[in-house]
């Protein structure tokens, strides 16, 4: 009984990850069309299509996806429909800060309009350069 307790306590030990020790979000002002963030190659949000390039208020909190032992995030610009991927779409854009313990380590604001869909924007943050 006490080998079984003693296995089970090492067993759940090997899933527990270690936190992340900083606060770690993004927040959005403007997506056109679509956001997809990754944290090391796993796919964690994704924004969803907005259309009509409104002025947003977004925050995501990466802290609830990464762990001390994670490596980075990726933010991928989506442009376009993805269910109409042969629908024009001139304009992409985004807005957004990287935030490291409510302070700001990175202001992104790109745009074009070269009428490109499909991911047009890819950005890669490592944790230990923020």
């Amino acid at each position: 009984m006490i080998w079984l307790f003693t296995s089970l306590f090492q067993w759940t030990l090997l899933f527990i990850q270690p936190e992340y020790p900083y606060e770690l979000s993004l927040n959005f002002e403007k997506i056109d069309n679509q956001v997809n963030i990754l944290v090391d190659d796993t796919l964690v949000y994704t924004s969803g299509v907005i259309d009509d390039n409104p002025e947003l208020e977004l925050s995501v909190d990466l802290k609830q996806y990464i762990s001390a032992n994670s490596k980075a995030f990726t933010i991928q610009l989506i442009n376009g429909d993805p269910e109409n991927p042969y629908m024009e779409d001139l304009h992409w854009e985004i807005r957004f800060e990287v935030m490291k313990d409510n302070q700001p380590v990175d202001f992104v604001w790109e745009f074009a309009d070269d009428a490109e869909t499909g991911e047009v924007l890819s950005l890669t943050y490592q944790l230990n350069q923020l």
